[in-house]
């Protein structure tokens, strides 16, 4: 009886052997990510732990912040799952493997050991930023932000990697004034848009954080107006996907050739005169003719006479 009950109970021993036999070694695993963030997270504390003393509120901050967590477990994974390349931990641990996140030392250097009877270097031109932010300071620098001498720091507050107000249209205000003022008058704005819509476009299929989700050049060009306008502009050359299939000859897709092109196809060629026409045009002068005449002879007589 009792060898019966444990052939009964065999399948379910061996079915639970299988279910921990392919969970065991993804728990260890998981366990290791964590530990090992862990470790990081522990490491950059006691890096930043001397700046907190005074700096509390930055500090805070700065760990909640994009730049704080740019070395998260998330980024691991995908660090990882891409290869592990190098180029990726200048950006996001300043080159160092074992750090989670960048630390005060990464912007603030070289640190002096008397701080802070020593003044921290506290770098606030655009090249700082652009050291990581490659792709958006060379668009920043052919803006008019970059001709000016503007720093990031003029919009971006460093320590929590967000906009310094939390009205992007209030940013721009501070400078623009009059640009704004007239602005809520237009169009555009009673359909909500603000001036980063068209300004600042993003220029991937969607925004992420530090790899250039904006255009920083801040110029308006065709494709900040194909956005919306793809299908209302008037013979486009790109940037409307319906008017990119085969031509059908509907007045639809004639707005897809070139100007030149349409106005070509639009002018009539001239036409030969009829002969009616000339009889008209003669029968009309010798009518003149007979009704002119005897006054022109006329005038003559009296002009001779006298």
């Amino acid at each position: 009886m009792l060898k019966l009950t444990k052939w009964r109970l065999a399948p379910f021993i061996a079915l639970f052997l299988m279910v921990a036999a392919l969970l065991l070694p993804a728990l260890p695993a998981e366990a290791g990510e964590r530990r090992q963030e862990g470790e990081r997270e522990a490491r950059r504390q006691v890096q930043n732990e001397e700046c907190q003393e005074c700096h509390t509120t930055i500090t805070h901050d700065y760990e909640a912040s994009k730049h704080g967590q740019s070395n998260s477990l998330s980024f691991q994974r995908a660090w990882k799952k891409a290869g592990e390349p190098a180029d990726c931990l200048t950006c996001h641990t300043g080159g160092l493997e074992d750090v989670a996140g960048l630390a005060c030392d990464t912007c603030h250097t070289p640190m002096p050991d008397n701080h802070p009877e020593q003044l921290m270097p506290t770098p606030s031109e655009a090249e700082t930023c652009g050291a990581c932010h490659t792709e958006t300071f060379a668009e920043y620098e052919q803006s008019m932000h970059g001709a000016e001498g503007m720093a990031c720091s003029n919009c971006h507050n460093p320590h929590t990697s967000s906009l310094k107000v939390a009205n992007a249209q209030a940013l721009c205000q501070d400078c623009h004034t009059e640009e704004t003022h007239f602005f809520k008058f237009t169009g555009h704005a009673q359909q909500g848009l603000i001036c980063s819509d068209c300004h600042l476009r993003v220029t991937g299929e969607k925004a992420v954080e530090a790899h250039s989700p904006r255009l920083h050049t801040f110029d308006v060009d065709l494709d900040s107006c194909t956005q919306c306008h793809g299908n209302a502009m008037h013979f486009p050359t790109q940037g409307s996907k319906e008017l990119d299939g085969p031509a059908t000859g509907s007045e639809e897709t004639s707005l897809r050739f070139p100007i030149s092109q349409r106005a070509e196809e639009l002018v009539e060629a001239p036409s030969g005169a009829s002969p009616v026409t000339y009889i008209l045009a003669a029968a009309a002068g010798i009518g003149v003719g007979f009704i002119v005449a005897p006054g022109v002879e006329s005038l003559y007589r009296r002009i001779k006479r006298s």
